[in-house]
């Protein structure tokens, strides 16, 4: 039975893809759960792993981070110099500052964690960078979902009852984060096909048929 790694756009309908495919192979889809291994092995709260999926890879990128959400609470302000309006204090600012947990630490769990799950008979995987960290593995089979942004931004507007403006730019932050995760820890492209075995539209087919292609040639790969 197949390693399944399932990635893709926001609104490609890439989680109802990946539930279908495992209750077809009687499996469950591993994503938060591996989230929760990471924080137990690095011995931290599970949030602060969240955080560091989304932490920029630069001490500059983490300054303009915390400056900028300062910036959106007027309330995080102090006074500076006569003159100077606006100036962030260095005790402010560093208060605001979070405390990484290493980056290494967290890739080599991350990676540990995957291989170890490559090792079931079958398993379906969802959480970020499985595609890479198992690109070399023989049983995995790799698929990359995706949909015309038009489709997609009408998906999410149904799915949450949003306007479209809220959509558009939700869309383009939660795609943005997956395309900087991978650059940040594998350096690579998101969208590179050459990550995957299948690209798939669901722009033009339904999750069924979508399931239906991914069993049979994952199958017929092995």
């Amino acid at each position: 039975m197949p390693v399944i790694t399932i990635r893709g756009h926001s609104g490609s309908l890439t989680s109802e893809i990946a539930r279908q495919l495992a209750n077809r192979l009687g499996v469950h889809v591993m994503d938060r759960q591996i989230l929760d291994e990471v924080a137990k092995r690095l011995g931290v709260p599970v949030e602060e792993v969240e955080e560091m999926e989304k932490m920029p890879i630069t001490l500059k990128e983490r300054i303009w981070e915390v400056v900028g959400r300062i910036l959106d609470n007027p309330g995080a302000m102090v006074a500076g110099p006569p003159g100077h309006i606006g100036i962030i204090g260095y005790a402010t600012f560093y208060d605001h500052l979070p405390a990484p947990t290493d980056q290494n630490a967290y890739k080599k769990a991350l990676e540990e964690i995957v291989h170890d799950l490559a090792t079931d008979d079958s398993v379906v995987l969802t959480a970020k960078g499985t595609q890479v960290i198992l690109n070399q593995h023989e049983a995995a089979f790799h698929v990359f979902i995706t949909a015309p942004l038009e489709v997609r931004v009408q998906r999410i507007m149904a799915r949450n009852q949003m306007k479209e403006a809220d959509t558009r730019a939700m869309t383009a932050r939660i795609d943005g984060q997956r395309k900087a995760y991978l650059k940040r820890y594998f350096k690579v492209d998101m969208e590179d096909v050459r990550l995957y075995d299948l690209v798939l539209n669901t722009g033009k087919t339904s999750v069924e048929a979508a399931v239906d292609t991914i069993l049979r040639l994952s199958q017929r790969s092995q």
